[in-house]
């Protein structure tokens, strides 16, 4: 049987990155915790010819974890990523093309490859652990909730969804985002250590 559709198709093509992080680790011996780190960074390719971002390019990433000790032995951890949107191809124009059906459809022509934006991604988590001994075992309890600000956070976009989205007065749900982030996951834990 030919099964060279099921193949994925790599195409090879030189690149560069170019970038410099700085990071900031503090904690205190009351159990204040501070980690940040800041990225800028640029990964181009050149399959044209010409420098362009690449799909996963993300010229600004920041992240930062802050716990904060709440008294006995439970300890409260807030985790933020702020990093720059996906690098999406925009439409450069519509043009109405006739079918043989006597109406007509849209033609979509894409502009740049890779040449805007969608929004920054934006992601907070949020956790509290508590840990202590009892019947000769370390116990270790943990409640957390990811993306607990319910950001939609979309990932990739569809040139027909980029233009259904920006007609004026249109309703879409996610922006219009063909992939999304994760949504608000609430989850619940135990460890036992002997």
């Amino acid at each position: 049987p030919d099964v060279s559709g099921f193949a994925p198709s790599f195409q090879l093509t030189s690149g560069s990155v170019l970038g410099a992080a700085l990071s900031v680790d503090l904690a205190s011996e009351s159990g204040w915790l501070l980690q940040g780190s800041y990225t800028r960074q640029r990964v181009e390719d050149r399959r044209t010819g010409a420098l362009r971002p690449v799909p996963w390019d993300a010229p600004h990433q920041l992240v930062g974890i802050l716990g904060v000790p709440l008294g006995g032995r439970f300890q409260l951890t807030v985790a933020q990523q702020l990093r720059s949107g996906t690098a999406i191809t925009p439409v450069k124009y519509r043009l109405l093309v006739p079918t043989p059906f006597g109406s007509y459809a849209w033609r979509l022509i894409p502009g740049e490859p890779l040449s805007t934006r969608r929004p920054n991604f934006l992601r907070t988590d949020v956790g509290v652990q508590g840990e202590w001994s009892a019947l000769g075992r370390r116990w270790i309890a943990s409640v957390q909730v990811i993306n607990a600000l319910y950001r939609t956070n979309g990932l990739d976009q569809s040139a027909g969804a980029l233009i259904a989205c920006s007609a004026p007065g249109a309703q879409c749900e996610y922006d219009g985002a063909t992939r999304r982030g994760l949504p608000v996951i609430p989850s619940v834990g135990l460890e036992i250590r002997w």
